[in-house]
């Protein structure tokens, strides 16, 4: 059944190794984001066996399940959730996250409230067995939950203590995202994390290219440096952490600016793309086909595009550049803007070209179709960081997937 997702587990394993060797080359930790492969529980274990330092994410629900998976193995991992939570997250958060990022104040005050008021409760996975009815019968302070292919049956135990909860506070650069601009508000956030004795400052951050794409630099960096010396100095602090929160950063890596700086590089493109998102690079040694997919040929007709037509936007509401290529061969494939960026899917085969996409379909140019592709053949196609996301977050792990572990 297509569209069918291939991940290549040896490939991604070569790339965590080479990218966390260059970053603790030079004395620098890693965070593997998880957010770009939806959560995936091996994929996550991947990171930390082979070279991350933390795993961190943008979605709380998968911090959760990856948390249950890893309390039911006995396997200890430092969980971060790489941007403030909402009111009603609260409670999920300290439970189940280690660190957190913030940018307001009154959040702040929230979590340590609810830390505060303790006894916070927590399930604890205690049988998982495809074969529990529905309705079957369940003990004092336990509840089943079903999964999709079974019901596990959690006990709910109350936690009168709980560790502090890490705070990273968001700093804005310029870049017109998440942080926080003001100084005063930034100081005002620090001490009341410093007094308070359910939190714990890890470090201050910054998010560069990823709303307005402005560069990170050795300025902004340096900028980040001063207000982390200026905290250290007003509350004795000895160790703070600088989170450069992009793959954008690995450049300024290379150039020996983190170098011995207590710097965390949080990155998702480099690990499982081999790129570098400020000049859009390639790493040296890593892979960017980590992750392929195949796709069905739906239609393919040849077709002469000079025809002269008033065009508008796309079903995203984009405009896009009309190029006329003549007569040529054109084919549809069964996958489309719901499930991937056209833009960020790479042929196999270097004569095939991406237009466009609808919806459901994406269009490719075969020209002269010299390879005589067929209706019902398969195309090939790496996956771009953007496709990549948007289709492991449009699809759920199913039976039809062709996950190839390839063992080193």
């Amino acid at each position: 059944m297509y569209p069918k997702l291939t991940y290549n587990a040896k490939k991604l394993r070569a790339n965590i190794k080479t990218v966390s060797k260059l970053v603790h080359d030079h004395n620098v930790k890693l965070a593997g984001n998880l957010s770009s492969v939806n959560g995936f529980v091996d994929i996550a274990i991947s990171y930390l066996s082979y070279g991350c330092d933390y795993i961190c994410d943008s979605s709380l629900a998968r911090l959760q399940e990856l948390k249950k998976v890893c309390d039911s193995i006995d396997a200890k991992i430092n969980f971060w959730l790489v941007r403030p939570p909402t009111v009603d997250e609260i409670n999920d958060l300290v439970s189940s996250c280690d660190v957190s990022f913030h940018s307001h104040l009154q959040t702040l005050r929230l979590i340590d409230k609810t830390i505060k008021a303790g006894g916070l409760e927590k399930p604890v996975l205690i049988h998982d067995d495809p074969n529990t009815p529905s309705d079957a019968s369940i003990g004092q302070n336990e509840v089943l939950e079903w999964t999709g292919r079974s019901y596990e049956r959690y006990k709910i135990i109350k936690e009168d203590k709980i560790k502090q909860h890490g705070i990273v506070l968001l700093v804005e650069q310029g870049d017109l995202g998440l942080g926080i601009k003001d100084y005063d508000e930034l100081m005002a956030c620090v001490d009341f994390v410093i007094h308070s004795s359910h939190l714990k400052l890890v470090g201050i951050s910054s998010s560069l290219n990823l709303v307005t794409y402005a560069r990170p630099t050795k300025r902004a960096f340096n900028k980040l440096k001063k207000i982390r010396q200026s905290i250290c100095k007003k509350y004795k602090i000895e160790s703070l952490f600088i989170i450069q929160n992009s793959s954008a950063c690995i450049n300024l890596l290379k150039g020996g600016v983190y170098d011995d700086e207590e710097v965390i590089l949080c990155m998702a493109e480099s690990l499982v793309c081999g790129r570098e998102t400020d000049r859009f690079t390639y790493i040296e040694s890593t892979y960017d086909d980590v992750f392929t997919i195949e796709a069905e040929i739906v239609e393919l007709k040849e077709i002469d595009d000079r025809v002269k037509l008033k065009h508008g936007r796309d079903v995203f509401g984009n405009v896009l550049p009309v190029k006329t290529r003549g007569k040529h061969w054109r084919a549809a494939v069964a996958l489309g803007g719901q499930s991937c960026d056209f833009r960020a899917l790479f042929p196999f085969d270097k004569s095939v070209e991406v237009l466009a996409e609808s919806s459901n379909c994406t269009f490719v140019n075969l020209g002269k179709n010299e390879h005589n592709y067929k209706l019902g053949d398969v195309l090939s196609f790496k996956l771009g960081f953007q496709s990549l996301g948007r289709f492991l977050g449009f699809h759920t792990v199913r039976a039809d997937w062709d996950v190839k572990v390839i063992e080193g």
